[in-house]
């Protein structure tokens, strides 16, 4: 009886310990979940203006070939500030 009330006790400790370290497990995972899909949201942010990026150099590019302006061998600051001109 004695040994039986000490197994039960043995085997209820353990069980304890593995439901701590399961919902410590948990946790980090929730921790670790949150934190990609922070990531996630970033990079589709930076994704975005990367995108709107490339729009303008697009639209720019086409503006100065629209006007025979070359762009191969074209100082950038030529382009800035016809760049410039253009944003006024």
């Amino acid at each position: 009886m004695v040994k039986l009330k000490v197994k039960k006790s043995k085997e209820s400790q353990e069980y304890e310990r593995l439901a701590v370290a399961h919902k410590e497990k948990e946790a980090e995972s929730q921790a670790h979940i949150a934190f990609l899909e922070k990531t996630v949201k970033e990079q589709k942010s930076q994704n975005k203006a990367l995108e709107l990026l490339a729009e303008e150099l697009g639209s720019d590019c086409k503006w100065l070939l629209g006007r025979d302006i070359h762009l191969v061998g074209l100082p950038t600051t030529v382009v800035e500030k016809m760049g410039m001109l253009r944003a006024r």
